[in-house]
C-alpha cells in the first residue's frame, strides 16, 4: 500500500494532468449553514491570527534555515509545485480549528483567482481522517488576459 506522501504526490500529478474541462476534484466539500456561521465567527478569533502568523513565520524560517522549522510543518518546493503540509496531529489545534483554517486558506487563495483542482479527504480503512488536501492552480485564462 502506498504511503500517505506517495498518495499526495499522486494527487499533485493528477492536478498537473487536469484541465478546466477535466478537473481533478476528488470531492466537493459542502458546508452547512451552521458550519458557515461558526467559520464566520472563527475568522475573527485570535486562534486564526496565531495560525496565520505561525505559518508566515515558519515559511520565513524555511527560506533561511530549512532544518529549523516546526515539526508540525513541511514545505513542498519542486519545479512544478509549491505548498506546505501541516501535521495537525503534532499540534494542539482541534479538528474544528483545523477545518476552519483550511477553509480560510482556500478562501484567501481563491481571492487570487486560482481555481480548485483537488479538494480531497484521505480516510483510513478504520474511518480515521488522515489528511485533508486542498490544491489550487492559477487561473491561466485570467492571467493571460490581464
Amino acid at each position: 500500500m502506498p504511503s500517505l506522501w506517495k498518495k499526495i504526490q499522486n494527487l499533485f500529478q493528477e492536478a498537473e494532468r487536469s484541465s478546466p474541462s477535466n478537473p481533478a476534484i476528488h470531492e466537493i466539500i459542502q458546508r452547512s449553514e451552521a458550519e458557515k456561521n461558526d467559520y464566520a465567527q472563527w475568522r475573527q478569533t485570535l486562534v486564526r491570527r496565531r495560525l496565520v502568523d505561525w505559518l508566515s513565520q515558519q515559511y520565513a524560517i524555511s527560506r533561511v534555515l530549512p532544518n529549523d522549522i516546526d515539526e508540525g510543518l513541511d514545505f513542498l518546493d519542486t519545479p512544478s509545485s509549491k505548498g506546505f503540509v501541516i501535521h495537525f496531529y503534532k499540534t494542539n489545534y482541534s479538528f474544528r480549528e483545523t477545518t476552519h483554517f483550511f477553509d480560510y486558506l482556500k478562501e484567501k487563495v481563491l481571492q487570487l483567482e486560482y481555481w480548485p483542482q483537488i479538494s480531497a479527504l484521505l480516510i483510513s480503512a478504520l474511518g480515521i481522517l488522515l489528511s485533508k488536501i486542498y490544491c489550487v492552480t492559477p487561473n491561466l485564462i485570467t492571467l493571460n488576459s490581464g
